[in-house]
């Protein structure tokens, strides 16, 4: 029973996990306090192919998002002749292009978002530290993904930008944007994320839960790269997400991605954080002690 597998699992096989994951990103990465936290673009300067080309991903349908993320990856390759200062500019449509890439209903244009993150990382990382906190959950929500080519193609693009060793500072760095967007998506429903009007019904809830269950994940990963001392400044933030109404009702959620995406973040607060699941003064003693005896 795929459930039971996941309720028996110990709470250090989550931080062994993260700590496996980190270390196979390898040493490519530039340290994280090499970004220079004053180098991005207004978007009135954007270099105006590159604009044109951005712009394109607003569309609906997947073909046109599909090659306009081809012709980013040319631009970002620099097989268009474009120099690093042109390229720079295109950070800050591209953090706030990003979000709604790594969430698409099409696989494909997930897949080619990741790649197209890695040749602009590998091409002006040292010029990112402005957006990167825009970036970061999504990234890392990427790295979730219930389509494995996903997966890699995020984990690939994330070690082009982190050294091993600066992952855990790179978090601390985006905390708040963190603990926002987890608290954000817990809070979300399939109609308050997915507009009836641009999706069906399936293709809304396949997006809920692939939103849910990859946002747990993340928090679980970030959780478990954190030493106890780390991990504790974001007991506030996360306490507040454990206040929100829905949250304890996904570990009975029909949907297997939301429950493992429950019990892999629970597991990882009893780790990192035990006071938020047994906390009395909390008021919710017995919804916790539940959640806790899951794991």
């Amino acid at each position: 029973d795929k459930d039971k597998s996941v309720r028996k699992a110990k709470p250090a096989a989550n931080s062994q996990a993260a700590a496996a994951m980190v270390a196979a990103m390898g040493s490519s990465g530039i340290s994280f306090s090499s970004f220079d936290p004053n180098a991005a673009s207004s978007e009135s300067e954007v270099h105006t192919e590159i604009a044109f080309t951005l712009k394109k991903l607003n569309k609906k349908d997947s073909t046109t998002k599909i090659k306009a993320l081809s012709e980013l990856l040319n631009i970002f390759e620099g097989r268009e002749g474009h120099t690093d200062e042109d390229i720079c500019t295109a950070l800050v449509p591209w953090q706030q292009q990003f979000p709604a890439l790594v969430g698409d209903i099409d696989r494909r244009v997930r897949e080619q978002t990741f790649v197209v993150m890695k040749a602009l990382v590998l091409k002006v990382k040292r010029s990112m530290g402005k957006v990167i906190k825009a970036l970061m959950f999504s990234w890392l929500k990427g790295m979730y993904d219930p389509e494995s080519s996903v997966r890699t193609t995020a984990k690939a693009s994330f070690s082009s930008a982190f050294a091993p060793n600066k992952v855990a500072d790179a978090f601390l760095h985006c905390r708040q944007e963190i603990i926002e967007s987890v608290d954000e998506n817990v809070r979300h429903s399939v109609q308050t994320l997915c507009d009836p009007k641009l999706y069906t019904k399936e293709e809304a809830e396949e997006m809920f839960e692939r939103t849910l269950s990859s946002s747990l994940h993340a928090a679980a990963f970030v959780l478990d790269t954190l030493s106890p001392e780390q991990a504790a400044t974001f007991h506030a933030g996360l306490d507040t997400v454990l206040s929100a109404p829905a949250f304890w009702r996904f570990a009975a959620h029909p949907s297997v991605l939301v429950r493992t995406g429950f019990y892999s973040f629970v597991r990882s607060l009893t780790r990192a954080l035990p006071t938020l699941l047994h906390d009395p003064s909390r008021g919710d003693d017995a919804r916790l002690k539940a959640a806790s005896q899951a794991v």
